[in-house]
């Protein structure tokens, strides 16, 4: 008997509808070039390459905040997960996580166009208040809940068209 695959199936390409999906990955080629450019112009030290790495940087921070917006909406509506809870995550593969959510985004990690979700904000103790280390992870399989007002833990599921 095989054992109960548990855990849902949270990533980007699925959550996000098609509009999203390819506003988040002409961002994500934005950033990608920008990034690039910054690297070339600190690397020559041409004339006046101060104000155009800073005009990169300002670029780069304008789109990850899109980013952060596009993610922050779609998690919302998808699964119901919302800037300033308190979760526990339970990665497929073992690694848990419990943390205040004060940050989204959708990440490539350099495999194809394959996008994950990233989730970072801050810890919390062994005493279950809140901490002041920074944690992040990223998920695409996951289960997720998130921490009442009692103290009881109520688990997060994508909306049932996704199941």
């Amino acid at each position: 008997m095989e054992p109960e695959f548990d855990f849902d199936f949270l990533t980007p390409e699925y959550l996000l509808e098609k509009e999203e999906l390819s506003r988040v990955r002409a961002i994500r080629r934005r950033v990608k070039a920008l990034e690039i450019k910054k690297q070339v112009l600190t690397e020559l030290k041409s004339p006046g390459h101060e104000k155009r790495i800073a005009r990169a940087n300002l670029g780069i921070s304008n789109l990850d905040a899109e980013l952060e917006l596009i993610s922050e909406r779609v998690l919302k509506r998808e699964v119901g997960l919302e800037r300033y809870m308190v979760i526990h995550i339970v990665r497929y593969g073992g690694t848990e996580r419990r943390l205040q959510v004060l940050c989204f985004s959708v990440i490539d990690r350099g495999i194809g166009t394959r996008l994950t979700w990233e989730l970072t904000g801050r810890s919390l103790r062994k005493n279950q208040t809140l901490g002041s280390r920074h944690e992040g992870l990223c998920i695409n399989f996951a289960k997720i809940y998130r921490r009442t007002l009692d103290g009881s833990w109520v688990r997060l599921h994508p909306k049932e068209e996704h199941q």
